[in-house]
């Protein structure tokens, strides 16, 4: 056991003070942790309670840090790992925050899937293929990927190519038909499309030029 000495708020770090003890050591927690064990000088505490007290501190930290991050967009459970890690927080930390933000239900993989589809669908038409490597790069597990993406048919793909080349040919509505088809065709195969659905578009849009 040891005895609180004194209690200092750090200026620098609003909202947290610096806890000394009569063994010569220190430690930083928030007010929050402070009231909630009732910490004040004079108070014996234990070598053990003061690690528990610590690293509640440092989830909470990290919770607020995970919700700054989310506050930009949502994210990945990958994401947010890497985010939290890359802060400096340990393994334990950020698992604990994880399964928190996960009981709110602001992280959710397959949320997150279905509006990077629908999104893309909305402003950068993309393949199935195109968006399955997407969400594989952030992490998203491939089951949940196959479930949303596959859920995309054969036809609405099409549509989302088709999108594609109507905004292509009326960029390059100056050139000659052949070339304007080319230019075309390599900008849906650079979105993912396959040959075959590249060929059925560029026919349809030459049918309607």
């Amino acid at each position: 056991m040891s005895r609180i000495t004194k209690i200092v708020p750090q200026g620098k770090y609003k909202g947290r003070c610096k806890v000394y003890l009569e063994d010569g050591t220190s430690f930083s927690l928030h007010n929050d942790l402070l009231a909630k064990y009732g910490l004040r000088t004079g108070a014996e505490i234990d070598e053990e309670k003061i690690k528990e007290w610590l690293d509640e501190d440092e989830t909470r930290h990290a919770y607020n840090a995970a919700l700054r991050y989310l506050g930009f967009r949502s994210r990945t459970r990958k994401e947010l790992e890497d985010y939290l890690r890359q802060k400096g927080y340990g393994d334990r930390t950020v698992v604990n925050v994880i399964e928190k933000l996960k009981s709110y239900g602001l992280v959710d993989d397959k949320m997150f899937a279905r509006d990077w589809v629908n999104n893309r669908k909305l402003t950068s038409p993309r393949s199935r293929m195109a968006m399955t490597f997407e969400l594989l790069q952030k992490g998203v597990d491939r089951e949940v990927i196959d479930e949303v993406v596959g859920s995309i048919s054969d036809e609405d793909e099409e549509k989302q190519a088709f999108k594609v080349a109507q905004k292509y040919y009326g960029r390059y509505r100056n050139l000659e038909n052949r070339e304007r088809a080319l230019k075309t065709g390599q900008a849906l195969a650079r979105r993912g499309f396959s040959w075959e659905i590249i060929q059925r578009v560029i026919r349809k849009m030459d049918m309607e030029y």
